[in-house]
């Protein structure tokens, strides 16, 4: 075992907080119930088939954060495949999944100027607009997880919400522009961790964020074979929860905060 590993994981747990305490937008949550939600970063093409095929067959919608240019619809992609993807991306938005922005080049956000981080994301917002007839691409991922003030300070007013790969449950009184999430990544995959975290959302009336890349049995270390996203989708409405894409999921918290519930 790497004995670093625990003292990465606390300090990265320390630079979360305190990404926290700056350009923040919180919110209460006021669930009067679990809310869960499946995100895909990056978005290969087994992630739109096989990903949103699985949360049909359960009834559930998610989101999904594309780089247009690691997909085929980049000017880049041959004619052919570039057609392909974006029949795929508009049967996904026609059938109430959610497409969100990772930026267009999947840039390291920390290590780039605030110009360059507001063009890449705008590039990508307005390719992916334009190609879903002016659907709103409100939601944003940062790439690798990783945040700086630059990137959350810049990128505050161009959504409404920005995940992040730190580990948590969004309850109480969330930051929703560093939302945490929880990996799914089969390589690491542990149903006796995973039951902990739906089972402690439960408790809470939380919002517990998933995100994998693609969804195949032939999966790389990023990716969840399909038997393993079935089984933790499974367990999500066993917990009696809602499972809804991230814009369904802050229009239902914000619903209910306005209701005063």
């Amino acid at each position: 075992m790497d004995s670093k590993k625990p003292v990465r994981r606390a300090l990265r747990g320390l630079k979360t907080i305190f990404y926290e305490m700056f350009y923040s937008k919180r919110l209460r949550l006021c669930n009067t119930g679990p809310i869960y939600t499946f995100t895909f970063d990056d978005v290969p093409v087994s992630a739109i088939i096989n990903g949103a095929r699985i949360l049909d067959e359960h009834d559930a919608k998610g989101t999904f954060y594309l780089s247009s240019g690691m997909t085929g619809v980049n000017e880049a992609a041959p004619s052919e495949a570039r057609t392909r993807t974006e029949n795929l991306l508009r049967g996904l938005v026609k059938n109430g999944h959610q497409i969100g922005c990772h930026t267009y080049s999947h840039r390291h956000l920390p290590d780039i100027t605030a110009d360059e981080i507001l063009a890449d994301c705008r590039k990508n917002k307005l390719l992916l607009s334009n190609l879903l007839d002016g659907t709103p691409i409100g939601h944003f991922a940062y790439p690798y997880g990783d945040v700086s003030l630059t990137a959350k300070k810049t990128l505050f007013n161009e959504y409404i919400t920005l995940r992040g790969t730190r580990p948590g449950i969004n309850h109480d009184k969330v930051d929703v522009k560093l939302l945490r999430a929880v990996d799914l990544y089969s390589s690491s995959f542990d149903k006796t961790k995973l039951a902990g975290w739906i089972k402690e959302n439960a408790r809470l009336n939380g919002w517990l964020i998933f995100y994998t890349h693609g969804v195949e049995d032939e999966h790389d270390k990023w990716g969840t074979t399909p038997a393993d996203l079935r089984w933790v989708i499974q367990e999500c409405k066993n917990a009696e929860g809602s499972i809804l894409n991230v814009a369904d999921a802050y229009e239902d918290i914000c619903s209910q905060k306005d209701k005063g519930l």
